[in-house]
C-alpha cells in the first residue's frame, strides 16, 4: 500500500511538472506612458498587477520583476534597458530572460480618453500574436480595472464584471425616462447593461426604433478604378465580391454595439441599407497577408477562439497599402488600425472579431473596447 501511495505521488508531481513545461514562459514588460500623465510608481505598480493577474490565470509561467532586473544587471544594460520601450529592445530583453513570449503595454491619451493597449509577442516568430485594449479614466483605480480587462482578453477568460455605480445608474435611468428617446435609452443600455432600468430600456428601444428609411435613388458619381475596386465618390465597389463599402471610415472609434447601430443608421451614396460587415466580408479587404484567405480559419462559419492560428497575422507595417497597411493602396480614406466586424466570438459573447490592418491580424476583441468602423452593403 505504501509503495502504491509513493508511486501515485511521483506520478502527480511528474504531471504537474509536465504541465508547467508546456505553459508559455512570459515576460511582462514595463508599461510605456505616451500620455505623459501617469507617475512612474503607478506604471510600475500597474505592470506588477498585470503580472499577478496573469499568474492567477494559470495560463502562463510569468517571469518575476526581480528576475528581469537581475537579467539587466547581468547583461550590464541596466541603463539602456531602463527605458526599453521599442520592440527590438524588448525582444532582446525577453530573449535574455529565455522567455517564449513578451507582453508589452502602452498608455495613450486621445480625445480625452486614456487607452491601455497590450501586445503579446512570440519571440521565436518576432511577431504579435494577440492584442488587447481597455479604456480608463486616467485614475489609478481606472487603470487597475483596465489591467483586469487586459488580463481577461489575453488569457481568453472572458470579460471582467464591472461594478455598477448605483447612484449614476439611477440618475441615468431618470434622464432616460424623462427624455424617452431611442438614442437615450440605447446609451443607457450601453453604459448600464445590467442596470436597474435595463429591462424597461430594452423594451423602449424596440418600441422607439426608427422606421426603415425608404430607399433613395443612387447618386451618380465619377468612377475611378484601382485594382479590383471601383471608386464612386464616397463609396467603393469590390468587383471580386460584389460588395459596396463606405470609403471613408467613421470619424471616431466606438464600442461594438455602437458600431452596429452606426452602420444601421448610415445613409451614404444614395443608400440606407448599410450594415457592419461580417468577419468573412471584412477579411476580403486584407491584401498581401494570408490572414485574408482560408489559411486563417476564422470566418462566418468558424467563430470560436479555436479557429485562430498563426496564419491569422503577418509582420507589422509591411503591407502594400499606405504606411505598410495590409489593404489596397489608393482606395481607403481616414486611416485607422483596428476595424470591427459584426461577428461575435461563439464561445464568449463578450468578444467580437475584428481586423488589425497594420499587421493583417484577425483578432478577438473585447466588445466594450473601441475599434474603428467601415460599413458595407450588397451590390447596387
Amino acid at each position: 500500500m505504501r509503495n502504491a501511495l509513493i508511486l501515485f505521488a511521483m506520478l502527480a508531481i511528474g504531471f504537474i511538472l509536465y504541465s508547467q513545461e508546456r505553459q508559455t514562459k512570459l515576460a511582462v514588460m514595463e508599461i510605456e506612458d505616451k500620455s505623459g500623465k501617469l507617475s512612474k510608481t503607478i506604471l510600475e505598480n500597474a505592470a506588477e498587477a498585470l503580472r499577478t493577474e496573469l499568474v492567477a490565470s494559470n495560463k502562463f509561467i510569468v517571469i518575476s520583476k526581480d528576475r528581469q532586473r537581475k537579467a539587466m544587471i547581468k547583461g550590464q544594460k541596466q541603463e539602456s534597458w531602463k527605458e526599453c520601450y521599442d520592440q527590438a529592445c524588448r525582444i532582446e530583453l525577453g530573449q535574455a530572460l529565455t522567455a517564449d513570449s513578451i507582453l508589452t503595454g502602452i498608455v495613450t491619451l486621445f480625445g480625452g480618453k486614456y487607452t491601455l493597449t497590450a501586445e503579446l509577442i512570440d519571440l521565436a516568430k518576432e511577431a504579435t500574436v494577440k492584442t488587447a485594449k481597455a479604456e480608463f479614466d486616467g485614475t489609478e483605480v481606472g487603470l487597475s480595472e483596465a489591467i483586469k480587462d487586459i488580463s481577461a482578453q489575453i488569457t481568453g477568460r472572458g470579460a471582467v464584471p464591472r461594478k455598477v455605480d448605483r447612484e449614476k445608474d439611477a440618475q441615468a435611468c431618470d434622464v432616460a425616462k424623462k427624455k424617452d428617446a431611442y438614442e437615450v435609452w440605447g446609451l443607457y443600455l450601453e453604459e448600464f447593461p445590467q442596470g436597474s432600468c435595463a429591462f424597461e430600456a430594452k423594451g423602449r428601444v424596440r418600441e422607439l426604433m426608427p422606421k426603415v428609411k425608404p430607399q433613395q435613388e443612387p447618386v451618380v458619381e465619377k468612377k475611378e478604378t484601382v485594382g479590383n475596386y471601383e471608386i464612386r465618390g464616397d463609396v467603393v465597389i469590390d468587383e471580386n465580391t460584389g460588395l459596396m463599402w463606405q470609403r471613408e471610415r467613421a470619424g471616431n472609434s466606438m464600442k461594438h454595439a455602437a458600431a452596429i447601430e452606426y452602420c444601421n443608421d448610415l445613409s451614404l451614396g444614395g443608400y440606407s441599407d448599410w450594415r457592419l460587415p461580417s468577419i468573412s466580408e471584412l477579411k476580403t479587404l486584407i491584401v498581401g497577408c494570408q490572414s485574408g484567405t482560408d489559411a486563417c480559419k476564422v470566418s462566418d462559419n468558424c467563430l470560436s477562439s479555436s479557429c485562430y492560428s498563426d496564419s491569422c497575422y503577418c509582420k507589422g507595417s509591411q503591407g502594400p497599402g499606405e504606411d505598410g497597411f495590409y489593404w489596397q493602396k489608393g482606395v481607403w480614406q481616414g486611416g485607422g488600425t483596428y476595424f470591427w466586424s459584426s461577428s461575435v466570438q461563439s464561445d464568449s459573447s463578450h468578444f467580437a472579431w475584428d481586423v488589425n490592418f497594420d499587421n493583417g491580424s484577425v483578432n478577438s476583441n473585447y466588445r466594450y473596447g473601441d475599434s474603428y468602423v467601415r460599413c458595407d452593403r450588397g451590390r447596387p
